[in-house]
């Protein structure tokens, strides 16, 4: 069971990355997404994925493929929104921490991002299974 202390479920940095995902622009807008990378380099490396970023760093004439980038990217947004919103509710039950929806969100998103949506005491608990998924 959760309690006390112990009791705060999300990580102390989770409303502000909540704020600046939610005021992301993504399409045609390289230079919020540069400040973005920089402030959050491994939700970055989720939402926008590796070739929008060298694209965004490197530069790139090829401005279709830049926008299929791009709309993958404010996908992935979405859903990590949608799932930060559902947080708390999915991954505590009456008290008792759902280890399994944790576990699976700390395995997809990885335990960079996972500690900036958890607490601490609650990624250190799964940070032994990352080392065995490679």
């Amino acid at each position: 069971m959760i309690q006390g202390e112990d009791r705060k479920l999300t990580g102390e940095r989770f409303e502000e990355l909540y704020e600046a995902l939610d005021i992301l622009y993504i399409r045609n807008n390289i230079s919020g997404r540069l400040q973005f990378l920089k402030a959050w380099p491994a939700v970055a490396a989720h939402v926008f994925g590796q070739e929008l970023i060298v694209a965004d760093t490197e530069g790139t004439d090829d401005r279709k493929g830049r926008a299929v980038l791009e709309g993958e990217a404010e996908n992935r947004r979405a859903s990590l929104l949608i799932l930060m919103k559902n947080l708390e509710a999915k991954s505590a039950s009456d008290g008792v921490l759902q280890k399994e929806y944790v576990s699976g969100v700390v395995q997809t998103l990885g335990i960079e991002i996972a500690r900036i949506l958890y607490a601490e005491k609650i990624t250190e608990r799964f940070t032994p299974d990352l080392k065995h998924s490679g």
